[in-house]
């Protein structure tokens, strides 16, 4: 197969959806592939439980008091509202009260840039899964009411308005749940409060009282995208009760219970139940549903490093091999030395993994020779969605240096050809620009730079930029979602006498002090030229 693509069509990776929207808004990414979306293994077995549970009949987060109160959506933000929604349960779950937080916030930081990057979308229109996704694990969001204040949104804003270092909790583990995995859907509910799902709402399916929902797969109507946070279940939840417009009921007994976003229009304050048979909730394998797995308190002394603030819009699986590597450089000079966890997006679910650091000279090339590489880590995926691999507190040799993420699912193929449809490819998330085959309007724009992510193959690091622009002819490119959480004081370290700040004393800073005084005295250096009164 053939890896060089002319983006003149795309393909379709997610449905995100919202309540007040004429119709159901689609993302489609950037390239051809489809095997892209299917290379992914099992979600049976998480890290939290296994396919074997058994359950109780019926559960509820909002009973046990794991689910802030029913808000009411302004705008085609539902979208929001839910993924706010799985959040704040997760939260409210680990005995953390995180009060109500701001859909505003959220929209507004998911608005176009001043610049002209990021998603492509005013506060008004609908939005996608990926933008909470990117959110929560950017460690930007989300912010609490209180903290973000009164935000007004107009169809000016720019998403780069938006407050940044207003998180009191940045997200670690986000786990997607395969369309039909029920199970996997109750042990997040049980685990970590709910579980961001959407489906298709129209009011031919809604029962006569509005507490309970059904579209049956025969029914072919039109339908609004609508997206929720699922609190609970009760299997012996009567059909009966489905007695919506299209008299239809399900065929057995069985529901989950919703958290709406449309305030308190009903009986039950605004919940609603759907049936296990809806032909869309929890079926349709272009919604992505998820739940928070983990998640670490922002302090001074913890600090995200990222090469990117969007997450994972795509899955870079283009290189056709079972054992790949990436990797991801950063400066370690901002005083936070110590890499406390890795969070890295993949679809692999079953692969074995191994996280390295890489060390990088002054300059910041990186080292070629795996033998010089440390490992600092090694498990299995877990699941589908952002992996936190927990790190023995290895302390980072100042400046650059690379968190080089190996992925092999030989494992998972085990007995599978390359050519048959169940091969996985190695894979990790890539913050990679999407556009509407339809309308060929970009839906997100990244803003990727060089020096930033790595393809190791060969004994060789490839620049991503560069491995775009020659195999797929593509100079926007994009960016690994490789993340390294790190712990320290805070405060600028350096060495004494380092000038420039480049991790190494050499003659050049030698030089610099000496001219310094002299510079200084006729106005020639600019205030982050003088650098070295801080020695």
């Amino acid at each position: 197969m053939k890896y060089r693509f002319s983006k003149a069509s795309v393909i379709i990776i997610a449905v995100i959806l919202c309540f007040a929207s004429a119709c159901v808004t689609t993302a489609y990414a950037a390239e051809l592939d489809p095997s892209r979306i299917a290379s992914v293994g099992s979600d049976s077995q998480t890290a939290y439980g296994t396919e074997n549970d058994s359950f109780p009949d019926s559960y509820s987060s909002a009973e046990l008091g794991y689910v802030t109160p029913v808000k009411s959506q302004s705008y085609n933000d539902c979208w929001a509202y839910g993924s706010l929604g799985v959040f704040e349960s997760a939260l409210l779950k680990n005995g953390v009260s995180s009060g109500n937080m701001s859909p505003n916030h959220m929209n507004l930081w998911a608005t176009k840039r001043s610049d002209s990057t990021g998603w492509q979308r005013n506060p008004f229109e609908a939005g996608f899964t990926e933008i909470a996704t990117g959110y929560f694990t950017s460690w930007q969001g989300a912010v609490s009411e209180d903290e973000a204040g009164e935000i007004a949104l107009s169809y000016a804003s720019k998403g780069d308005s938006a407050l940044t270092n207003l998180a009191r909790f940045g997200v670690t583990g986000i786990e997607y749940i395969s369309a039909g995995d029920t199970a996997a859907v109750k042990r997040a509910i049980m685990n970590n409060g709910g579980v961001f799902a959407s489906y298709g709402t129209t009011p031919e399916c809604l029962s006569n009282n509005k507490t309970a929902y059904y579209m049956p797969p025969s029914y072919s109507g039109s339908y609004m995208g609508h997206s929720i946070e699922i609190v609970g279940w009760d299997d012996n939840y009567s059909k009966s009760r489905f007695d919506a417009i299209s008299s239809v009921r399900p065929q057995s007994n069985g529901a989950w219970l919703i958290k709406n976003s449309s305030g308190s229009y009903n009986p039950i304050g605004g919940y609603l139940w759907i049936s296990y048979e809806d032909k869309l909730l929890l079926k349709d394998k272009t919604y992505i549903n998820f739940t928070i797995n983990s998640f670490e308190e922002i302090t001074p002394k913890v600090r995200l490093e990222q090469n990117e603030i969007f997450g994972a819009t795509y899955e870079f699986t283009y290189l056709q091999e079972e054992k790949s590597t990436f990797v991801n450089k950063f400066d370690f000079s901002n005083g936070h030395n110590t890499l406390d966890k890795v969070v890295f997006a993949t679809r692999c679910s079953g692969a074995e993994y191994t996280v390295s650091y890489v060390p990088a000279n002054a300059r910041g090339t990186l080292e070629a020779d795996p033998e010089k590489w440390k490992k600092l880590g090694s498990g299995t995926v877990p699941y589908s969605g952002y992996v936190c691999a927990d790190i023995s507190d290895f302390s980072l040799p100042l400046g650059y240096g690379g968190i080089a993420v190996c992925i092999d699912t030989s494992a998972v193929n085990e007995g599978i050809s390359q050519t048959d449809n169940g091969f996985v490819k190695s894979g990790i998330g890539v913050g990679e620009w999407l556009r509407n085959s339809q309308t060929k309007q970009y839906i997100f724009l990244n803003a990727s730079k060089r020096e930033q992510s790595y393809i190791f193959q060969n004994g060789e690091f490839v620049d991503l930029m560069d491995w775009y622009r020659d195999n797929n002819n593509d100079s926007i490119g994009g960016t690994f979602v490789i993340k390294a959480v790190t712990i320290g004081e805070g405060a600028s370290v350096s060495l004494l006498g380092d000038v420039d700040l480049d991790s190494t004393v050499m003659i050049s800073d030698v030089t610099m002090i000496q001219k310094w005084p002299v510079k200084v005295a006729i106005g020639g250096y600019k205030d982050s030229e003088i650098s070295c009164s801080k020695h």
